[in-house]
């Protein structure tokens, strides 16, 4: 069984996304101050090829491809005297010909993207705490600078990552406190729950129902950190929160952190 392949060219040692099929692979260069090829690419992950580099003087963080491969959705930052910019948008990279073919307006070092399951919307997270919710239809036409449907900046506590939940309907944050929380993924962005992994959280992945998230302690009975299974279904958040909570909360605190006038499974 073959247990370890280069896949990438060397150098590219930063894996920013993989296709669907497994086939195409978004990697980046070093950042590291002493590597000046600051670079990111697309890699055929079978041969180790590169299809096509995106440009000089680029860093790149957690991309996306779209559900039919057809377009990654990229995170790039300029780099000026070995250092990124904080000045950061979102590249659409026709994947055939490596064209770009959208981009998003500058925003403050956006640390990942997500997509919907009809890669309608595009989701980001920022250092600066910053969420974002876009059409990518705009983020294609020439007007991309009204992609931006909402959002939510009240929050400066950098992100980690960003995923939608299974239905589309809420777009879901991990932040580097260690919170975890979700949003409605429209244009009212209403925050919709909030808990605390702390003192760190991981990037998010949501799978049956239930969103994965890795944590440096035990959440709930039985967990003692590592990775951790929170359940997207109203009741059992609700369930879920009484179970871990110290203390009884307030009417203020169940609206703040469950979107509930009170936190009854009821």
């Amino acid at each position: 069984v073959e247990t370890e392949r280069s896949v990438s060219p060397e150098g590219f040692s930063r894996p920013l996304a993989l296709s669907p099929d497994g086939q195409l692979l978004v990697a980046g260069t070093s950042r590291d101050p002493g590597d000046r090829r600051h670079t990111v690419a697309i890699v055929d992950t079978e041969t180790g090829e590169l299809r096509h580099r995106l440009g000089t003087r680029l860093d790149g963080e957690r991309g996306v491809f779209t559900s039919d491969t057809s377009t990654a959705v990229i995170p790039i930052s300029r780099v000026v005297n070995e250092t990124a910019l904080p000045n950061s948008g979102l590249w659409l990279i026709d994947v055939a010909t490596g064209e770009q073919i959208g981009r998003g307006p500058p925003q403050n070092c956006i640390t990942a993207v997500a997509l919907s399951s009809d890669d309608g919307l595009a989701a980001t997270v920022a250092c600066d705490g910053n969420v974002s919710l876009f059409a990518m239809e705009l983020l294609a036409g020439d007007e991309p600078w009204t992609a931006r449907l909402a959002g939510s900046s009240d929050d400066r506590t950098a992100g980690v990552g960003v995923m939608f939940g299974p239905a589309d309907d809420i777009v879901i944050v991990t932040r580097a406190d260690g919170r975890i929380e979700a949003f409605d993924a429209d244009e009212g962005f209403a925050h919709r729950w909030s808990f605390d992994l702390g003192p760190h959280a991981g990037a998010p992945f949501v799978r049956d129902q239930r969103v994965w998230v890795g944590a440096t302690r035990g959440f709930g009975a039985g967990t003692s950190g590592g990775a951790i299974a929170i359940p997207l279904d109203m009741d059992e958040l609700v369930t879920l929160a009484s179970d871990t909570v110290t203390r009884e909360l307030s009417a203020e605190e169940c609206q703040e952190y469950l979107a509930r006038p009170a936190c009854s499974a009821g």
